[in-house]
């Protein structure tokens, strides 16, 4: 098990994944200190999502390129829950890979992935990727009526809503995202042209357990047994 801690220079991470496997999280997985770490593990070509039953890549693909297909795709999931909407009305909540690319999705601007843009303080539609149950919660109470909640990633603890008051008295849709637990989802729809994918990995940090995590890395990777 992963865990995050904190020492005199930041954020550290406890505990190695397998033995020649690949841990890969995005920024805003990180959870509470002391708390398990959800992550995409990458073994001998299969690829899990925080747990939930592996799916296998292309066996031309090196693990860093299928890790960002798969977060890829979840953007690209978050995104078209949204396409409907002007792009000035949608706000996304985040700092990590998801989020970014996300907002370069609505902003349908494929250099744009690391920009945010202004949104009207109650918003037609709320990106949320941090899984933080404060951020929800506020969600659907800045969201405008009759408004769209998406909920993106992992949620890092339960949240306490009232459903009556926080949800069905406003008129809101609340969308979660589910896993990619498909491979042909994943690695056979996801438009993403070679540029996105370069992207991708130069923001992509290795880290070791017990060394600080990068503050403004949208996402990392820890290789088993460092």
């Amino acid at each position: 098990m992963i865990r995050v801690d904190r020492n005199e220079s930041g954020l550290v991470l406890v505990g190695n994944p397998p033995t020649g496997s690949f841990a890969y999280f995005d920024r805003d997985w990180l959870p509470a200190l002391g708390q398990p770490l959800p992550s995409l593990l990458v073994l001998a070509g299969m690829l899990s999502w925080c747990g939930e039953p592996p799916i296998r890549a292309p066996g031309s693909l090196e693990p860093d390129t299928a890790a960002a297909l798969v977060l890829l795709a979840v953007a690209q999931e978050a995104a078209t829950a949204v396409e409907d909407l002007a792009p000035e009305s949608v706000e996304v909540r985040g700092s990590g890979l998801i989020a970014r690319r996300v907002r370069a999705l609505v902003r349908n601007d494929a250099t744009a992935a690391s920009q945010s843009f202004s949104t009207p303080e109650m918003p037609r539609a709320i990106v949320e990727t941090t899984g933080d149950p404060a951020a929800i919660l506020d969600a659907t109470r800045r969201v405008a009526n009759l408004g769209v909640v998406v909920l993106v990633g992992e949620t890092l603890d339960s949240v306490q809503m009232n459903l009556y008051s926080d949800v069905h008295v406003r008129g809101l849709t609340l969308l979660g995202v589910s896993p990619p637990l498909d491979s042909t989802e994943v690695f056979g729809r996801v438009p993403v042209d070679d540029r996105v994918i370069q992207w991708c990995r130069a923001r992509l940090v290795r880290v070791q357990t017990g060394v600080s995590l990068a503050p403004d890395a949208p996402w990392f990777v820890l290789p088993g047994g460092s």
